[in-house]
């Protein structure tokens, strides 16, 4: 059933905010709990932006997708790390 061209865009911008929004919350599971607050006035100031242009949703999704990665990696990171110390500590005993 086709739909009218206001509506079809109104639709593609709750879907596009929606990916956003997903990805946000895949991101959040990264987030140091210290810093939630902080990161869910990101969040809502992302999907405003978002709700605002949706034109900007793909560089906006680019640019979590990268957030993604760095706090991923460095989560990855810090875990080797606290590996590492708990060997050296093992080692020492």
């Amino acid at each position: 059933m086709p739909v009218s061209d206001g509506l079809q865009a109104y639709f593609d911008k709750q879907r596009k905010k929606r990916v956003i929004s997903q990805k946000l919350e895949r991101v959040a599971s990264d987030i140091d709990p210290a810093f939630l607050r902080s990161f869910e006035i990101f969040r809502e100031r992302i999907l405003g932006i978002v709700e605002e242009n949706p034109e900007a949703s793909d560089v906006v999704s680019s640019e979590i997708d990268e957030l993604d990665i760095k706090l991923h990696h460095n989560r990855r990171k810090q875990s080797l790390q606290k590996a590492a110390k708990i060997l050296e500590v093992i080692e020492k005993q």
